[in-house]
């Protein structure tokens, strides 16, 4: 594994805006169960007060989408881009890997498939391994190994192969290659869970959901999925088209540790757990700075373990579902708050320039005095400055951990 130092270097290299906020860390708050069923609660401060303004104020509106943020299960403050709103429909890409790893949760809770078992266990038709390269070496693979993204394998260049609209094909997207066995590498694209959902329950994601009541308990409308297939079947790495308010739905979720409502387990716990724990060895490591832990399909933070020097302390013990143009799902539960935010943002800089400025306001959100301002317009000019002057700072400390 990285030096410690070396990492935090590299956080501030590759991540600047991240580093902005140095915040001393809250203390740990107990979850607040709240039934997912109903519609979202606001709190009294909802989007009324000068943190939420200097969020809001620093909110591209052509590139973030909506965002929304959850403290003690009430929505504090939440946003939206031009001419959205609560309604509209974004592409999550990668965030759809963690509705499909609590759909594989489900799975495993009705003993319809174990995490122990091997691609070869699954799929035991000889047809189903047709024309697929490296079918033994594949066939051992197992369940528990894909969903930590250390299976060995790896994503296929070849274009002429990328089609997923076939069991072969899926499986053909892939490369085994026995030296990168036990080491994180990440399957942006693979759809080979959903077609495990659907092998083990006879069903596709979409309907497996509805029919074990997924999307009924966590009050997610229909008209808030939209659920792109490939031959017939559900994308599990990307295709899902939801909106912020479904993402911190899915947050919360794990924050009440797979409760829907009090009394009321949608998901074992113990999955909870152990999708969020850090499962990868110490010799390897995420391709998320601030996350360098990965357990199923969630990007989990390693400071902890690591014992290491943490720059953004707000994000200690927390985990996240990211996707690509700056998706995020981020949970945190030493301070019972889920945030989610909806982008279009090719260049990755500005999202999470965005969602350092959501951390320095978050001790402030919902707990501040009631001030109903209005808001600032967006001014890139005044953002730059408030985040160089946050990057120095944090920069600094950061630096002299590095050298010293």
């Amino acid at each position: 594994m990285m030096h410690r130092r070396s990492i935090l270097c590299r956080l501030v290299l590759l991540c600047p805006f991240l580093l902005v906020f140095h915040h001393q860390h809250c203390t740990t708050t107990a979850t607040r169960i709240v039934d997912l069923s109903q519609p979202w609660e606001k709190d009294r401060l909802y989007n009324r007060n000068k943190a939420y303004c200097n969020i809001q104020s620093s909110m591209h509106p052509k590139i973030i989408q909506g965002w929304v943020i959850v403290q003690d299960g009430r929505i504090v403050a939440e946003g939206h881009g031009y001419d959205h709103d609560e309604n509209d429909l974004f592409r999550s890409y990668s965030t759809t890997k963690n509705f499909a790893t609590m759909l594989i949760g489900k799975m495993v809770e009705l003993q319809l498939v174990y995490i122990n078992e091997t691609l070869g266990d699954i799929f035991n038709n000889t047809s189903d391994w047709e024309g697929v390269s490296q079918a033994t070496e594949k066939q051992t693979v197992t369940l528990e190994e894909l969903l930590t993204m250390t299976s060995g394998l790896v994503s296929v260049t070849d274009e002429a192969i990328q089609d997923q609209e076939t069991l072969q094909q899926v499986l053909q997207y892939m490369e085994y290659q026995s030296n990168q066995r036990g080491k994180f590498n990440y399957l942006g694209s693979n759809n080979i869970l959903s077609r495990i959902i659907y092998r083990r329950s006879g069903k596709t994601p979409l309907p497996f959901a509805q029919h074990n009541l997924i999307f009924d308990k966590l009050g997610i409308p229909e008209l808030w999925i939209q659920w792109g297939t490939f031959g017939g079947v559900e994308g599990s790495a990307y295709g899902l088209n939801t909106t912020p308010r479904t993402l911190a739905k899915l947050g919360q979720l794990y924050l009440q540790n797979g409760l829907a409502a009090e009394g009321d387990q949608l998901i074992s716990s113990d999955w909870i757990q152990a999708s969020t724990t850090d499962q990868l060895a110490d010799d390897t490591e995420s391709v998320q700075p601030l996350f360098l832990g990965y357990g199923y399909q969630w990007y989990v933070d390693r400071t902890v373990r690591d014992d290491m020097f943490v720059p953004l302390p707000q994000l200690t013990g927390a985990y996240a579902g990211q996707g690509a143009l700056g998706q995020q799902i981020v949970v945190i539960p030493d301070t019972d708050t889920v945030i989610a935010i909806m982008s279009d943002d090719a260049t990755y800089v500005y999202s999470y320039a965005f969602f350092a400025t959501i951390l320095q306001n978050l001790d402030k959100l919902g707990r501040d005095v009631d001030e109903p301002l209005k808001c600032d317009d967006f001014s890139l000019w005044s953002f730059g400055i408030r985040g160089s002057l946050g990057v120095m700072s944090a920069g600094w400390k950061v630096l002299i951990n590095c050298l010293f």
